[in-house]
């Protein structure tokens, strides 16, 4: 379930939090017999060697449990040794130490630097060992030598000796080039190089000097009598007598002495005075001395085995009596090398916790610690974070175990110390969430969604808990809990920092732990104004121009790119100006100034969601004051005119009228290259303008003119400018349309050329298919289109506005916004199909804003209750209905929410069901309600009106059928029992009443009573007038049997017509036609002929003989046993064919009308194509008269057929029939052939048998029956 963030953060966070503890608890540490594996013997940080001599560096390390054997590395500063490379002198034992055969040093390459040893085993690396290698050295000279001085009898004297050297020096003093003694009370001899001689005497007058020499060399065996000695210049000393009583005095020593712990520190205080000074120390904090304390000489301070807590001001008093006290203050300084006092823990932990890993030093000065994971070094970024001298891992993976380190180091030393992280995945945690999505809804905020994590069933996630942290690592992380079983899951992070890269990423969490993080997703949150004002220098060139300069702002200081400045300036009383400097600068000058006037200048910067409202304190005002002119020589007024791309003429104007003007000088600047003078020229006047040329194009300069004459000057005026981008323009690029969120899309382009070439862009877009459309200016290569519809395409184009007034458009671009939410379903219905189940029908929402993916009923008995504990079920977005069992409640309340890949909709409006009703069983049916089952309000009933209607139906149709039998049946009986009556064609029309046609068994004309025209007469339609015809064709409609008007009208015959070519038989007559038709299929053959009787064509022929001549021409004219064609000339001059022609196959044969001229090219082609059976007898039809030519011509071609529903009105026709030949003329007949019915089988057509008899057949049980004679064909 997705939760808005203050639910989350107000509501749901401490239950995630008690969820979370609760995970933790139960899975927590498991450390029981757990160790690293691996013990390390620290060594010296320090090693001092000879050049040339022999080196061996340890690498001590044991192991405490079986992980392998070990393997060793190691590093000369921090980069890995290649022995066989490096130096086949150096080579690595069997045990890890690192020996060195022999220790070079040289100018060029040097074996001197930091060491490092690593062991590995099957866990991970340790660093064993790290020391720093040096060749013993002492400078050539002395950094502070011995210096003469008197003294008096009994006084003191101080000598003090300084060099440079490593290790540490140590320093004998000679009298007169012999040894002092190094253990008396009168010499006292300090490390540091200090002598002081006590108590003195004319004895002691002489020349005194130090040697010095490399100091840990002295403990190396056999090595004394190589070290070389560094011998200082002698001082003299001359003692004399002096006065009974002196005054008391501190001879100079060492204020500040620094000592690490444990060693001995001496404060020196040498007084001298008659009688000698009483000495005393004290602290100046008051603390009591430490117990450690001696003295050395005459009261020189002496501490032995020096602590911290020694550190401080110690002061030197010397008192005699009579005088007054002298004192001095020496401060101590006391180093600690680093010691780890709680150092890191092994441990062992699941999946997804926060570990902490401690390292506490004490060291003086502070230590640095750093970290590191398997011999590397750990850098800042998550999941890592240092807390002091401790490590915070953040949600921990598999990947994380290892040995993790810890080095304290200071100046003095250093001290290490590991521990081994081992990090398990407990068995039923989940599994990574997938689908993860993140974009930005504002500066602030970011929207994530993610689909749901797959976990066993009987272990339900917990929580999900989503972790923000900023792309660069630096940041700290930012976590947010959310808790829901939906199959998609969201929320909204906030408080976040304006145009920032942000990484995002999830992870689930169940009893048996975290599952796997899922992969990051980096988002970016969106611009906002700018929360600071840039800081400018000012600065003034000339009485008539200020320059001011500003630095870049920080990025989080102008929160996303600045696209333009305002520079501010005023005068204390005038009004503020302001001019707008392009994004892309640094500088501007501000012309036109007055001068020796102090004016006051700010500037203020804008991204593309604007300036920011700053206050005063905010955004300061710097004062400046220009320069004085010189003197009151006129001044030149500038104007630049752009000629080209590389040619500028400058322009000026001035008030010389007393004509002090001599000569110009002109100078121009390459402002692009640090102000480089490229070009200095003096003019002589009058003048008023100059070429410059050979420009760079698209390259900023200044032109500079001063005018002098008389030895006075103007002063120089200045002037910038850009020369234009030489070329012709051209549209933008689109390179991209990034759609950010569902009504937001980022557009960017390539910039056609220089920026300074370009005004404006203006970004032109509208819905793919739509005609609005809406323009936004931008003055930057891209721009962020908010307030789109929903998962929606729209078409993008770039207009850009060129300096000289060019326009040019880009080609546009298609761009899709993302998925949205969608509104709530509708319409919601319901009805009880059984107690306990109900049927829920909605209809989809109003604003779907994308694809539905399904749709989430949610329903509880109890509407109070916050939505995690209402149930749910899940029903697919292609369906708008589901149903509800197990309702055991009286009532239930129901809700829906519509869900695309953007998430949950809003939810619908509440309805309340009521699932317990009484519902009965009918047999060989499932259980249905009872009449008076309660429905929801607006419930569709339509499931007992589909009902309903299907018996209803039902009914109709057991009815028809039981009349179409009946009527059947007594229809057979009545053909049975008396002759066939006359049968009418039931095309509409009568015998001699326009163009019917009439086939009756008798040779009598067929008489009918006016009266019962309108009876025998079938309903049809009006038709069509024939307006094509002319007054010879007659107004006749000639309609043949395969439904089409000869005279260019196509009307589907409803009586007469054959679609399929079946065969059937009816009381001696052979009937073409579908099985089971009744009169209206009377006489196809027959009923052409019959046609021609009663048009205006006919010569009044008799039936009879039309009807026995047209059987005799059938049967003679049969000359092939495959096909059967009957060919009947109309009145118009047109023929109808029958075509019976056997398939392929042999299966069944295929009955064809069709159509041909009475005459000419076509029907002899025809009738030499095929055999054909002729009607030599009809009226008018054998000649071909004018009346038939001009008929002819009036066929429609064959693209003039009507489709069924151009005819006329007839929405129950039989299938368009084939469409007739374009004209008689055609050089073909083109036969075309109807589809069959399906049931009719017809094997073959019977072989040809007597002349002038035509056996009639039927169908009998797949087989051809003889009929007897009939002298009609039917």
């Amino acid at each position: 379930m997705s939760m808005a963030p203050s639910s989350i953060l107000g509501g749901s966070l401490p239950v995630a939090v008690v969820v979370l503890i609760a995970v933790v608890r139960a899975n927590g540490e498991d450390s029981a017999g757990f160790e690293a594996g691996i013990r390390v013997y620290q060594d010296v940080d320090v090693v001092v060697t000879q050049k040339n001599g022999q080196l061996l560096l340890n690498c001590s390390v044991k192991a405490t449990s079986d992980f392998g054997p070990f393997q060793y590395e190691w590093l000369k500063d921090d980069k890995l040794i290649e022995f066989e490379e490096v130096n086949p002198k150096i080579k690595l034992l069997s045990n890890g130490s690192l020996y060195f055969k022999k220790f070079r040093k040289r100018k060029r390459r040097t074996d001197e630097g930091d060491y490092t040893c690593i062991v590995k085993n099957s866990i991970g690396s340790v660093i064993a060992n790290h020391v720093h290698v040096q060749v013993a050295n002492v400078a050539k000279n002395f950094t502070r030598e011995p210096l003469s001085q008197e003294a008096f009898v009994g006084g003191s004297a101080r000598f003090e000796c300084r060099i440079d050297a490593f290790p540490a020096p140590i320093f004998k003093w000679e009298k007169a080039r012999t040894d002092l003694p190094q253990d008396s009370e009168k010499y006292i001899l300090f490390r540091s190089g200090v002598l002081h001689i006590n108590n003195l005497t004319l004895e002691d007058t002489g020349l005194y000097r130090c040697i010095t020499s490399h100091g840990e060399l002295h403990t190396l065996p056999d090595v004394i009598d190589t070290i070389r000695w560094r011998h200082s210049r002698e001082a003299a000393l001359t003692v004399k007598t002096g006065e009974a009583r002196r005054k008391p005095r501190i001879i100079d020593g060492n204020l500040n002495v620094t000592t690490k712990t444990g060693e001995t520190a001496i404060l020196e205080c040498l007084v001298d005075g008659s009688p000698l000074p009483n000495v005393t120390w004290h602290r100046q904090d008051r603390k009591s001395l430490s117990q450690y304390v001696s003295y050395v000489g005459h009261k020189n301070l002496k501490i032995r085995s020096v602590q911290k807590e020694d550190a401080g001001t110690y002061v030197c008093t010397a008192s005699s009596r009579g005088f007054k006290d002298v004192s001095v203050y020496v401060t101590l300084t006391v180093n600690m090398s680093p010691i780890i006092t709680t150092p890191p823990q092994t441990q062992r932990w699941p999946r997804a916790r926060t570990v902490i890993l401690k390292c506490e030093v004490d060291a003086v000065p502070e230590a640095m610690v750093r970290w590191y994971r398997d011999g590397e070094l750990i850098k800042p970024g998550q999941p890592f974070e240092f807390r002091s001298s401790s490590l915070v891992i953040y949600n921990v993976e598999l990947k994380h175990d290892g040995y993790y380190q810890c080095i304290a180091e200071n100046s003095v030393g250093r001290d290490t110390a590991f521990a081994r992280l081992e990090i398990f995945e407990n068995n039923g945690s989940p599994k990574p969430p997938q689908g993860l999505k993140a974009h930005a809804l504002t500066s602030k905020k970011i929207f994530v969604q993610w689909n749901k994590s797959e976990s066993p069933p009987e272990l339900p996630i917990l929580t999900y808990v989503v972790s923000v942290v900023a792309f660069n690592g630096a940041e700290a992380l930012d976590t947010d809990f959310v808790i829901g079983e939906e199959a998609i899951l969201n929320t909204t992070m906030d408080q976040l920092k304006p145009f920032t890269n942000y990484s995002v990423y999830v992870k689930a969490f169940n009893k048996k732990g975290a599952s796997p993080r899922s992969v990051n997703v980096r988002v970016q949150t969106l611009e906002d104004i700018p929360v600071a004002c840039p800081e400018i220098i000012l600065s003034t060139n000339t009485p008539n121009t200020i320059q001011v300069e500003w630095k870049e702002m920080l990025p989080s200081l102008r929160n996303g790119i600045i696209t333009e400045y305002e520079v501010h300036y005023k005068t204390k009383d005038a009004v503020e100006m302001v001019d707008a400097v392009d994004g892309s600068k640094s500088f501007y000058t501000i012309r036109d100034v007055q001068p020796d006037e102090e004016y006051n200048v700010r500037v203020l910067a804008r991204t593309k969601k604007g300036y920011p409202v700053l206050s005063d304190a905010q955004w300061p005002w710097v004062p400046i004051r220009t320069s004085r002119l010189i003197s009151s020589f006129p001044m030149p007024h500038l104007h630049i005119v752009r000629k080209n791309a590389s040619v500028v003429v400058v322009k000026w104007a001035i008030d010389d009228q007393q004509g002090k003007v001599e000569t110009y000088q002109i100078q121009l600047k390459n402002l692009q290259d640090k102000g480089t003078v490229l070009h200095t020229d003096t003019i002589t006047g009058p003048a008023e303008q100059y070429v410059l040329t050979d420009l760079d194009n698209s390259t900023e300069y200044e032109v500079t003119i001063t005018a002098r004459g008389n030895g006075e000057s103007s002063g120089p005026v200045a002037m910038e400018f850009r020369t234009t981008e030489d070329g012709p323009v051209f549209a933008a690029k689109v390179l991209n349309a990034r759609t950010l969120n569902a009504a937001t899309i980022l557009l960017t382009w390539m910039q056609p050329g220089s920026p300074h070439r370009i005004k404006q862009f203006d970004v032109c877009y509208q819905i793919e298919m739509g005609k609005t459309q809406t323009c936004k200016k931008s003055l930057s290569p891209s721009v962020s289109i908010a307030g789109l519809k929903p998962f929606t395409k729209y078409k993008f184009t770039v207009r850009t506005h060129f300096q000289n007034n060019d326009v040019k458009v880009s080609s546009p671009l298609i761009a899709q916004t993302q998925e949205d939410i969608p509104s709530a379903p509708t319409n919601i219905t319901w009805i009880v199909v059984s107690p306990g189940t109900v049927e829920l029908h909605w209809k989809p929402p109003a604003s779907p804003n994308g694809v539905i993916t399904s749709y989430i009923i949610f329903y509880n008995n109890n509407n109070k209750v916050p939505d995690t504990m209402w149930r749910n079920l899940t029903q697919t977005g292609g369906l708008t209905q589901a149903t509800v069992d197990e309702l055991t409640a009286a009532s239930y309340f129901f809700k829906l929410r519509a869900c695309t890949r953007a998430g949950q909709g809003r939810p619908s409006q509440i309805v309340v069901v009521y699932p317990n009703i009484k519902c009965t069983s009918q047999t060989q049916q499932q259980e249905r309600c009872r009449p008076d089952t309660i429905v929801g309000p607006g419930a569709n009933t339509g499931r007992r009106d589909k009902q309903l209607g299907i018996i209803v139906g039902v009914t109709i149709g057991i009815v028809c059928i039981v009349i179409c039998i009946v009527v059947i049946v007594f229809r057979n009986r009545c053909f049975r029992s008396r002759e066939p009556p006359p049968i009418y064609h039931g095309n509409g029309h009568l015998p001699g009443h326009g163009n019917g046609h009439a086939v009756h068994v008798t040779t009598n004309r067929l008489s009918v009573p006016s009266s019962d025209i309108e009876a025998l007469t079938p309903m049809l339609n009006s038709l069509q007038e024939n307006t094509e015809s002319d007054s010879k064709g007659g107004g006749t409609l000639i309609v043949t049997p395969n439904g089409v008007r000869m005279n260019g009208i196509s009307q589907s015959l409803q009586n007469g017509h054959v679609p399929n070519g079946h065969v059937t038989r009816r009381e001696g007559n052979v009937h073409l036609g579908n099985r089971g038709s009744s009169e209206e299929h009377h006489g196809l053959i027959a009923a052409i002929q019959a046609s021609s009787e009663s048009s205006p064509g006919s010569t009044g022929r008799e039936m009879s003989t039309y009807a026995g001549e047209s059987l005799e021409e059938i049967d003679g004219s049969l000359e092939d046993e495959s096909q059967l064609t009957s060919v009947v000339t109309a009145p118009n001059g047109e023929a109808a064919m029958l075509k019976v022609t056997a398939s392929e196959g042999g299966d069944r044969p295929r009955i064809s009308p069709s159509r041909r001229g009475n005459g000419g090219t076509g029907a002899a082609q025809a009738a030499s194509s095929s055999p054909t059976l002729r009607n030599n007898g009809s009226g008018g039809g054998g000649s071909s008269n004018a009346a038939d030519s001009t008929t002819s011509s009036h066929l429609p071609s064959s693209n003039t057929t009507l489709s069924r529903d151009q005819g006329q009105g007839h929405e129950d026709l039989p299938p368009t029939p084939p469409p007739p030949l374009a004209s008689s003329t055609q050089s073909s007949t083109s036969t075309q052939e109807c589809p069959e019915a399906p049931g009719t089988h017809v094997d073959s057509l019977p072989p040809r048998v007597g002349a002038g008899i035509l056996p009639h057949m039927f169908v009998r049980d797949g087989t051809w029956a003889g009929l007897e004679q009939s002298d009609s064909v039917v």
